[in-house]
């Protein structure tokens, strides 16, 4: 196969300049690619069955419209007047990962190495697919073992591990070193900016490595009672191939910019902003200036397109009456998040004629936790666990008034939660609050790299140790006037 890759390469460059990396390969790459495979390798019993079966084979063309498209991996496949279309392609999630893999990682797959050889590996990753397409077979696990049957036996002469599994590893690519780039302020930026610092280059690796290494194509975003359903987490319609092209996107972009910041480099976060935008548009006014937005909603999006982030199947305690009954929770009630009050439960009873739940945080085993601050009614005191006297709305005379109640705390913040069980990593802060408010003026971040805490702001590019050489800051547990903590978040110790 060694000679045969050669030979494939050698003519791609002949007859289309061969592939050039940072540039989105396009139908017309893949397209030569493909006949030079069949050619090559499949001496034209491809293109020979593609006529027999009466199918047509299309390269990262757009989709028809209004017509119900099947996913097999990264290709797609639909009916026009009866006639099977095979759109073969490769994301812009794969072409990146594939072009930052070293010598050595690719040494894991293929010992003889050539500049491109990577995109070739991915091509055969999906000439694979396209064979049991077709002719006509069909495997309920889309990777298992015949997958792995019929691909070694036309590509994998050397026995290698297949390059979809490598860049789905979390060690497929370089995680942070002590210095690095950073996102720097660019027309309210902030938000975004102080999100990924902490999505990026935190201790924990779970946030990089469901950004990084999901592979896209294999998930579904519906649940698993209705998986055909999908769940659009976007301000505008859209199909589920139209949200996972999206995610591959903003998935790609992300290690774009990442891969740069290790290497030193200070950019703005301008291409991330840009895909969003095509999700929430009032990212940008009808004026045409980026605006600050709501940096859980972002979030909240970030964790559906890589659902390893989701909080799934938490235990919770369902109390009716006197009756306490012990619940998991279903799809419909995954979380990208909870909020303060969740945790922070009161100590004393509900209502005993109410009915009610409670998460059991003694039991929940989910590898991330992320909390999200309320508005009102404000509490001041996150750290603690003694009363306090808060403010609440209600009625009286028919008037709004703001009436004064004394609360306890079941459980309080702190750098470790559940009797140590969880390790905060990461804070993002909203400035220029009144507490229990909404608005602010712009956000920074606490990051929390090996086990000292960084503090980060956009404004200046700072990235410096927070005060006593990289101590836990205390004061973000507590919400006071001008700073209001917004999103803690945790990783399972």
């Amino acid at each position: 196969m060694e000679r045969v890759r050669y030979t494939i390469l050698e003519k791609w460059a002949t007859e289309l300049g061969g592939y050039e990396k940072g540039t989105q390969i396009s139908g017309k790459q893949l397209k030569t690619l493909y006949k030079l495979y069949d050619k090559y390798a499949f001496h034209n019993q491809l293109q020979t069955k593609e006529k027999e079966e009466n199918v047509s084979i299309v390269f990262q063309e757009e989709y028809p419209p209004n017509v119900e498209i099947e996913r097999l991996c990264g290709i797609r496949y639909y009916f026009i007047n009866k006639r099977k279309v095979i759109n073969v392609r490769l994301s812009p999630w794969v072409e990146s990962r594939v072009n930052h893999m070293t010598k050595k990682q690719m040494s894991k797959v293929e010992p003889y190495y050539e500049e491109n050889i990577g995109i070739l590996l991915a091509f055969e990753h999906q000439i694979t697919h396209l064979i049991f397409l077709l002719w006509g077979h069909e495997e309920s696990d889309v990777h298992g073992k015949l997958f792995e049957c019929v691909h070694d036996a036309f590509f994998n002469e050397n026995g290698g591990e297949d390059i979809m599994s490598v860049i789905s590893s979390k060690n497929s690519y370089v995680h942070p070193p002590k210095k690095h780039g950073v996102y720097t302020y660019g027309s309210n930026s902030c938000y975004l900016d102080s999100l990924s610092s902490v999505l990026f280059f935190c201790k924990s690796p779970i946030f990089r490595n469901a950004i990084f290494t999901t592979n896209v194509d294999l998930v579904s975003y519906g649940t698993k009672n209705e998986p055909y359903i999908f769940l659009n987490k976007c301000d505008v319609n859209m199909t589920e191939i139209e949200f996972v092209d999206l995610t591959q996107k903003l998935q790609a972009t992300m290690f774009e910019d990442y891969s740069d910041m290790l290497q030193g480099e200070n950019k703005k976060c301008m291409d991330v902003r840009i895909i969003l935008h095509e999700c929430y548009p009032d990212i940008r006014s009808s004026g045409g200036s980026w605006i600050m937005y709501s940096v859980a909603e972002i979030y909240e999006l970030i964790a559906h397109m890589f659902p390893r982030l989701l909080n799934t199947h938490y235990p919770y305690k369902y109390y009716s009456g006197d009756k306490i009954f012990d619940r998991i929770s279903s799809d419909s009630m995954d979380k990208s998040m909870f909020t303060f009050w969740e945790f922070m439960e009161p100590s004393s009873n509900e209502d005993p004629e109410e009915s009610y739940t409670r998460i059991d945080w003694d039991n929940i085993k989910s590898k991330v936790l992320v909390f999200r601050n309320g508005g009102n009614p404000s509490i001041i005191n996150f750290g603690s666990i003694k009363s306090e006297t808060i403010s609440v709305p209600s009625f009286k005379k028919g008037k709004m008034v703001m009436e004064k109640i004394k609360i306890t705390k079941g459980r309080n913040f702190s750098e470790y939660i559940i009797d140590d069980k969880y390790e905060m990593v990461g804070a993002v802060v909203l400035h220029g609050t009144t507490p229990g408010e909404s608005g602010g003026m712009h956000y920074t971040s606490y990051v929390k790299v090996s086990d000292k805490w960084v503090e980060y702001n956009d404004l200046g590019t700072v990235w410096k140790y927070t005060n006593n050489n990289g101590s836990f800051p205390e004061n973000i547990l507590s919400e006071k006037r001008g700073i209001k903590p917004e999103l803690y978040f945790y990783q399972k110790i």
